[in-house]
């Protein structure tokens, strides 16, 4: 199974979702290999991302939960040239095990294996386990938490941009900065000597256009710091602090 996209020529081949459950034609939804700073597939709907894998860590999809160690010798993520061309590629570690890749009509990508004492497709992933795998579920700034009610929240420091429509469930606003940056407040504002600092943050997808940095923590902050205008989302993976960062607007 071969997801492939070539920059030069706009030639792609994605993974179509059928219209309806009964209506094989093509639907609204389609999954393609995006070729960003690190590689993720995409769902769209339409002209808008709808899912995303987040970023590829040359193993696995560091944005999907339990990505076990069968998946390991499975996907292979090829870049064929510099520029965005090459393709991803799956093949099953176990030779005996059917298994096939669908996207269906709601935009949902899964996976499917045969279980031989049923005689019956099985899905046996899903990458819409809850509605915070839905893309932008909460906005710029929001959290989602599955388990929370309501399940979006701003991040510490920020606060709804629209508050009525955040009261009312619509997250797709997002959040903003309760207080200026250091380097956006003047000499007015009585907190000169607040200095601007970092939010370590566990279990989130980190953000597109994200870029390894496999550096201490020290050696990470001293010159992201010197760019105020960056918001850093920190990881910690082991002994290695991989730091995604991102400009605000």
């Amino acid at each position: 199974m071969k997801l492939s996209v070539d920059v030069s020529t706009g030639e792609r081949n994605s993974l179509k979702s059928w219209k309806t459950p009964s209506d094989p034609s093509i639907g609204s939804f389609y999954a393609e290999l995006k070729f960003l700073t690190i590689s993720e597939v995409y769902v769209w709907s339409g002209n808008r991302p709808w899912w995303r894998s987040g970023p590829w860590s040359g193993q696995i999809f560091i944005g999907i939960p339990h990505m076990y160690n069968i998946y390991l010798n499975g996907f292979r993520v090829v870049e064929e040239e510099e520029g965005g061309s090459g393709y991803i590629l799956f093949t099953n570690a176990d030779q005996y095990l059917l298994t096939y890749y669908v996207l269906n009509h709601n935009g949902i990508l899964m996976q499917k294996d045969w279980i031989e004492d049923r005689e019956q497709w099985a899905v046996t992933w899903s990458s819409m386990e809850t509605e915070c795998d839905i893309y932008g579920k909460c906005g710029q700034f929001g959290s989602c938490n599955s388990k929370d009610s309501p399940v979006c929240s701003c991040l510490r420091g920020f606060e709804p941009k629209h508050v009525e429509e955040w009261n009312n469930g619509n997250f797709t606003g997002g959040c903003v900065r309760m207080i200026p940056l250091q380097c956006e407040r003047n000499g007015s504002s009585g907190q000169e000597n607040k200095k601007d600092g970092f939010l370590k943050l566990t279990t989130m997808k980190v953000p597109e256009l994200a870029q390894w940095s496999a550096v201490g923590e020290d050696e990470c902050e001293k010159p992201v710091l010197k760019e105020l205008l960056v918001f850093g989302l920190h990881i910690l993976f082991g002994d290695w602090l991989h730091v995604m960062e991102w400009k605000l607007d």
